[in-house]
């Protein structure tokens, strides 16, 4: 009788037109949002009623087949959204199809969304692919974004997002660690591998993230499952070693008091926090491990557990699982080396199989004596002769090794989810060496050899080798001190001395680079010419030492004040450029005044005196982002020359031959 089939239930996936019914389907998404079972599975998005126990197919407005649903969450108006490698899609309430009419342009434009989250106050939190966290705040029908630049380097991605009612959001990203977020201050605390990390994770690439309170979480990672307590500064790292099937994690589940569940690519199992122990059940369950899903392990209200493999859904109450043993015998089958055979072979330490001298090919045929689980049964094995470690090699009940050397061998078999005694099976047997092929004669004749080709080469070659070390060690040497003084050179080229910001020829590199992205991504950019009013007079009155400090103190106040992607650097003399990335006019318009009131405010502390400066400020942004930086330039000196014409101590927005003083 099989032990777990009354609370270990298959729900199959529903048919797909033009597939086999047995067809495997990847689940990219599973989560449960009330009663029901919400999957992104291939490039469709279904649920499962639970209490109905019926499936629901829903649509989406695309005709791009290849489309994949990455998240589904549910905001605070019951609304559905869901985030897909084409965009996200909205259905205003279960049963209506899903789509993007009644969405922002700014929204419908995003696509590669990797994962979705809903605030209490209908706030979304969106992951894009290679560009990060985006914020849609309280949903406002404008569609604007707050940009939050973590995982944009090259292939990461958020792939979830943890939200709920305290101040933290959390985000797990796909190679480069987890994030924390408080709403209330906009700090992100990243936790990773380094050891600059607040708590040093085992490895940056992770998949899963389960929340306990606020202070413990459970991780999935590809280096084991680990625990982190960031109150008491603890963690706890559990691999192969503790007991973990396989140290690829792919979904946690700490619902149940007491214990674990953690989906491996070597099966299902609980680890008990009391005993710190694991229960292996997904093969006894005859469940194929290589098919558990990524973040599919979930828990309804009422203590169920749903588990999302590549073949079906399966639910189970934890309370009923029994940790059930085999009890069987492991026993070699057969063992055939090229013709020979033996049948049964009975072997031992001292009285192994005997087989012939040159015996090319050996194969070992075994099997385990449990005929319920019969097609679940996985296997490892050891051989002495080539490897101490027990490897794994699934279903697979024969292993063959060809051209073995002469030597005595030991081959031993086992169930790969009991190690016991009465299941393992040995077998030692012997491959006679011919008598060519004697050791002590061939040893001999080496050694002589060796020892007289070591003694004319140690003769001829010590002069040349000492020589060589001597080359090769100033050749080490020039090339290092050459390397360094071009790196040298290279910054000193393009950095101001001055105010240590990038000088003219760096600015104009960056310009063409993130004017190439701009055109890429149909995006827009404003350039600022700032200039220090009165800077004449500076030096004039105070000297010329004044006028450096100014300059100085100046490059530091504007650098403090902008973001990390904007462009500030030296143009010349009292002139500052700065290239703003993905921002409007008016936007650029608020970022200027923001720094030209800092200014303002900024007192510079030289030789007991303090000196107050102003600027003025000319922005441009042109309609076409592909025109050279000199008539980028050349418009924004047209509107800073409105603006010391005007009075100085201004903004001016550049409007063709004319310029708007803000």
């Amino acid at each position: 009788m099989n032990p777990l089939p009354q609370n270990f239930v298959a729900v199959p996936f529903p048919p797909k037109p033009g597939m086999p019914d047995n067809t495997l389907r990847r689940i990219y998404s599973q989560n449960i949002i009330g009663d029901r079972i919400w999957l992104g599975v291939d490039h469709d998005l279904l649920s499962y009623d639970i209490k109905q126990q019926h499936w629901q197919k829903h649509l989406l407005p695309t005709h791009r087949p290849h489309n994949q649903i990455q998240a589904v969450t549910r905001d605070h108006k019951n609304q559905y959204w869901a985030a897909t490698d084409l965009g996200l899609f909205l259905s205003e309430a279960l049963g209506q199809d899903f789509s993007q009419q009644s969405l922002p342009a700014a929204i419908k434009q995003l696509a590669g969304i990797t994962s979705v989250a809903a605030d209490a106050d209908g706030s979304l939190w969106l992951g894009i692919w290679e560009k990060g966290l985006i914020k849609w705040p309280q949903q406002n029908p404008e569609g604007q974004l707050e940009y939050y630049s973590i995982t944009s380097q090259p292939g990461d991605a958020v792939i979830s997002i943890l939200s709920d009612q305290s101040d933290s959001l959390w985000v797990v990203s796909r190679f480069s660690g987890l994030y924390q977020l408080e709403r209330s201050t906009g700090l992100i605390t990243r936790y990773h591998s380094g050891a600059d990390s607040l708590l040093k994770l085992p490895s940056d690439i992770l998949l899963c993230l389960e929340k306990v309170n606020e202070h413990q979480f459970w991780v999935c990672t590809n280096q084991g499952l680990f625990f982190m307590d960031l109150k008491q500064h603890h963690s706890e790292l559990y691999q192969v070693e503790q007991g973990l099937p396989d140290n690829r994690v792919v979904a946690i589940n700490a619902k149940q008091s007491g214990s674990v569940w953690v989906s491996t690519k070597r099966g299902l199992t609980e680890l008990d926090l009391t005993t710190k122990t694991f229960r292996l059940f997904a093969e006894k369950a005859n469940i194929n491990p290589l098919l558990l899903e990524t973040r599919a392990l979930n828990h309804t209200a009422s203590g169920q557990f749903w588990l999302g493999t590549a073949e079906a859904l399966y639910h189970f109450i934890p309370s009923q699982m029994q940790d059930y043993k085999f009890n069987a015998l492991m026993v070699i089958s057969k063992l055939k080396a090229d013709q020979t055979q033996w049948l049964d072979p009975q072997s031992s330490v001292q009285n192994p199989l005997v087989l012939p001298v040159h015996t090319k090919e050996i194969s070992i045929h075994f099997s385990f004596l449990e005929y319920y689980f019969s097609d679940g049964h996985q296997y490892q094995y050891r051989f002495s002769g080539s490897e101490q470690d027990w490897r794994s090699i699934g279903h697979q009940n024969q292993v063959s090794f060809n051209r073995l050397p002469a030597g005595s061998y030991t081959f031993e078999v086992r169930n790969s989810l009991e190690h016991s005694e009465q299941s393992t099976a040995r077998v030692h047997f012997v491959i006679p060496a011919p008598l060519w092929q004697d050791k002590r004669l061939w040893l001999f004749v080496s050694l002589v050899a060796l020892l007289v080709v070591w003694l004319i080469w140690q003769v001829r070659t010590r002069n040349l080798h000492q020589q060589n070390s001597r080359l090769n060690q100033l050749v080490r040497q020039r090339t290092a001190d050459l390397e360094q003084a071009n790196l040298a050179l290279n910054q000193q080229a393009r950095t101001d001395f001055l105010t240590k910001l990038p000088n003219r020829l760096a600015f104009s590199e960056q310009f063409e680079l993130l004017q190439r992205q701009a055109i890429r991504q149909k995006s827009t950019l404003t350039l600022v010419l700032l200039d220090i009013d009165h800077f004449k007079a500076i030096n004039d009155t105070y000297g010329h030492d004044a006028g450096d400090v100014v300059l100085s103190k100046v490059a530091q106040a504007l650098s403090q004040r902008l973001r990390q992607r904007d462009v500030l650097a030296r143009w010349g003399g009292e002139e500052f450029i700065l290239l703003l990335p993905e921002t409007s006019a008016q936007g650029a318009l608020v970022v200027c005044e923001e720094l030209r009131r800092c200014l303002m405010q900024l007192v510079i502390e030289y030789d007991h005196q303090q000196i107050s400066v102003t600027a003025t400020l000319g922005v441009a942004q042109l309609d076409d982002v592909q025109l050279e930086l000199i008539r980028w330039q050349s418009a924004a000196d047209i509107a800073l020359y409105m603006g010391k014409k005007s009075g100085r101590n201004k903004v001016v927005l550049y409007q063709g031959d004319a310029a708007a003083i803000n």
